[in-house]
């Protein structure tokens, strides 16, 4: 498609963003969503599915695009997969609870992705419940996509949340949560160890019928507007 990177481009931009990573899925390039080994919607720019990342060259544009899309599938759906196993679902629950933008994100999911949710309904009877938990972590997705990284004083803040939690003001670790984003983003740190080291709680991966899409329309931000959640040489931001 006119405009696009072509398929060997994106596999080495998928080779440059997981070069070094210790416990980096494999990843899998097709020309067009037609030939993704599952149903998909012609604008899918990638999947995660059954434990590998498919990256769909027609709808990537640059080497940019590229990264953000590997970002969105493997920080925001295989790390945090990795990292939370059977966890995930509390997980996503709790930054929905404390967190605004996070909820705000993942309600216009649901309102833009009627077309997959009314789908996976149909053929997989999807619930509800895990409706709700997908767009939450498809929230998240789109804040890694955006290059959100914990660091410097959003790291202490994400110590602080936590401590208050723990003494039950949950009041005032809300409050600094609407201000900082700082457990969201510590949820994505977590799902980065899990890439770069293997870090995890409990190992597993999603074996959902239905695949993670990143579609066209979801993509937000411009090469401008952020250096990609890998850094600026396309390789994840080290500690």
């Amino acid at each position: 498609e006119a405009g696009s990177l072509s398929t060997p481009e994106v596999e080495q931009a998928y080779r440059d963003v997981t070069d070094g990573l210790k416990n980096a899925p494999l990843g899998e390039v097709v020309p067009s969503a037609s030939e993704l080994p599952f149903a998909a919607p012609d604008d899918a720019k990638g999947a995660f599915w059954r434990g590998r990342i498919y990256l769909v060259a027609d709808n990537i544009v640059s080497a940019q695009d590229a990264r953000e899309v590997i970002a969105h599938e493997m920080i925001g759906h295989y790390g945090l997969a990795g990292f939370f196993g059977s966890r995930l679902v509390a997980e996503l629950e709790h930054i929905h609870a404390i967190n605004p933008s996070v909820r705000s994100a993942a309600a216009n999911w649901r309102r833009a992705n009627q077309d997959l949710i009314s789908e996976w309904r149909s053929k997989y009877g999807i619930t509800d419940e895990a409706v709700h938990a997908r767009s939450i972590e498809e929230a998240l997705a789109s804040m890694a996509e955006k290059g959100r990284v914990l660091k410097g004083w959003r790291r202490l803040a994400a110590v602080l949340q936590t401590l208050l939690r723990k003494m039950g003001a949950t009041k005032w670790a809300d409050s600094l949560e609407f201000r900082t984003d700082a457990e969201a983003l510590l949820a994505l740190k977590k799902a980065d160890m899990f890439v770069r080291r293997g870090m995890t709680e409990a190992m597993q991966i999603s074996d959902a019928a239905y695949a993670m899409f990143v579609r066209k329309m979801s993509a937000s931000s411009g090469p401008e507007q952020i250096k990609s959640a890998t850094g600026n040489n396309g390789n994840f931001d080290p500690e």
